[in-house]
């Protein structure tokens, strides 16, 4: 066997392998699994949380609705589990997340001086 082609390639001269190609169209990749997985479980969120902010009823982009931390402190909660855990985390404990649009949520964040506090 020569230096150009070998197992560990799926390359010959300079070609891409069909068979090779195929199996890749036949499995999603990693990436394609984890963005379906994340997005199945927004949505179960945002069903499980009425799909509006409960501040002011805003509706009518869901895609701009945040997940918020009733008592505060989501920063370090994000770093501790990240955003996925935090989602697992607000299925099995609603009552201590909401769900805001942007502007209610730094109008909570302001009002409990929270847009000041340095988490390290």
């Amino acid at each position: 066997m020569d230096s150009t082609h070998s197992s560990s390639f799926y390359y010959k001269r300079g070609m891409i392998l069909e068979a090779h190609e195929a199996r890749k169209r036949e499995r999603p990749s990693t990436r394609q699994n984890e963005r379906s997985y994340n997005d199945e479980l927004r949505e179960q969120v945002l069903d499980q949380y009425g799909r509006k902010c409960v501040v002011c009823g805003f509706n009518a982009d869901i895609r701009i609705l945040q997940l918020d931390h009733v008592s505060g402190n989501g920063n370090q909660e994000r770093r501790a589990i990240g955003v996925r855990g935090i989602r697992r985390k607000a299925l099995k404990n609603p009552e201590l997340y909401q769900l805001l649009c942007p502007n209610c949520n730094w109008t909570k964040r302001y009002n409990l001086n929270e847009h000041n506090k340095r988490s390290n």
